[in-house]
């Protein structure tokens, strides 16, 4: 059997409202297996792991540059990557899933 990895990858800017819908569905239908915070710049330590509540409220406060979320979502595991923009949020979100 040959078993290759072909990530899946979506990548879109999401308004604040978008933001807010994405952290609402990820606490109401996801497991949240690991959240990684990079801080923005003077805020604190440069790199740290935080619950998605804590994330989300330094978001909201502008003070973090980039978040990572890994998480299950209906027996899959997604990884989305959220990075602060002037205007917007960037998100990237992959999906590992092996073929034979």
């Amino acid at each position: 059997m040959n078993e290759s990895f072909e990530p899946q990858l979506f990548q879109s800017e999401l308004s604040a409202v978008e933001v807010e819908a994405l952290f609402a569905d990820l606490k109401s239908g996801a497991e949240v297996t690991h959240v990684q915070v990079k801080m923005a710049s003077g805020m604190g330590a440069a790199d740290s792991k935080k619950t998605l509540a804590e994330a989300h409220e330094l978001l909201q406060l502008g003070k973090v540059a980039a978040i990572q979320i890994r998480y299950c979502y209906e027996q899959q595991d997604w990884c989305d990557t959220l990075m602060v923009l002037p205007h917007a949020v960037r998100i990237v979100r992959t999906k590992q899933s092996i073929s034979s």
